[in-house]
């Protein structure tokens, strides 16, 4: 059963905690120092790209799919090819810290660029790499 889509309307009317439940729903990451309207922004537009693991956009199935595609992610010497097209960075670095070992204090980059909101919904063919800054020497 496909997780439901919401209205801003109905955003609108929930608390805060509330739409960190609607957030979790989608996969996305929860940040209490976003305002509401932030948060639903985020959800929106989650929503409309196809974000998040069970949101039926579509029921007809007479739209493209947002969600086909793949992504490549790489850390290290670990790199795979996964079906997470309409997922977040956040989702991503939570589902691969195992497989690939993924330090907690590894950047994002996507496409080459650092991204500081892991919420970011990834695209097909986006490239994901999760870096660990190395010491400075003196």
């Amino acid at each position: 059963m496909a997780a439901k889509k919401y209205s801003e309307q109905e955003l609108l009317g929930k608390t805060k905690l509330g739409l960190r439940d609607v957030l979790k729903e989608l996969g996305l990451e929860f940040d209490n120092a976003k305002s509401n309207e932030e948060i639903i922004k985020m959800i929106l537009t989650a929503q409309k790209s196809g974000g998040g693991h069970n949101v039926d956009n579509d029921p007809d199935g007479d739209e493209e799919d947002n969600t086909a595609g793949n992504v490549t992610i790489t850390c290290g010497g670990s790199t795979g090819v996964f079906q997470v097209v309409g997922k977040s960075i956040a989702y991503c670095r939570k589902e691969f810290t195992a497989s690939h070992n993924i330090a907690r204090d590894s950047e994002a980059l996507l496409n080459g660029t650092k991204m500081a909101d892991e919420n970011h919904i990834l695209k097909d063919e986006d490239y994901l790499e999760f870096v660990k800054k190395s010491g400075d020497k003196l």
